[in-house]
């Protein structure tokens, strides 16, 4: 699985190193934001036009990716949190689409 993350452009040891070099807990945190990720929360506040609540969503996504080192996914939830801060009902749901195929990358990437 790793080696898979690593060729989906994953920042496997910075990932490994924000879980102290403990690769089963690693991979236990990639499995629960692969799992049990926010993106159906989240596009339902997007298209009710919960900023508030979408914000929250996007950027909490935005900070476990990045911190599980899947830089390409973050970058994808920070675009949607930049669009959501700026209040663009146009926009957010690009970004969003965009952030739901980043995240489907990563799935396949991880094998979940």
């Amino acid at each position: 699985m790793l080696e898979k993350l690593l060729r989906y452009g994953a920042d496997v040891p910075a990932g490994l190193h924000r879980s102290m070099g403990n690769k089963t807990l690693y991979r236990s945190c990639l499995r629960l934001l692969a799992e049990d990720g926010p993106l159906g929360e989240l596009s339902l506040a997007v298209s009710a036009s919960r900023w508030n609540d979408a914000l929250v969503i996007a950027d909490s996504t935005a900070g476990a990716a990045s911190n599980l080192g899947l830089t390409r996914l973050a970058r994808a939830a920070e675009t949607l949190t930049d669009v959501l801060h700026r209040r663009e009902a146009s926009g957010a749901a690009g970004a969003y689409a965009a952030l739901l195929e980043e995240w489907e990358l990563f799935r396949r990437a991880a094998g979940f």
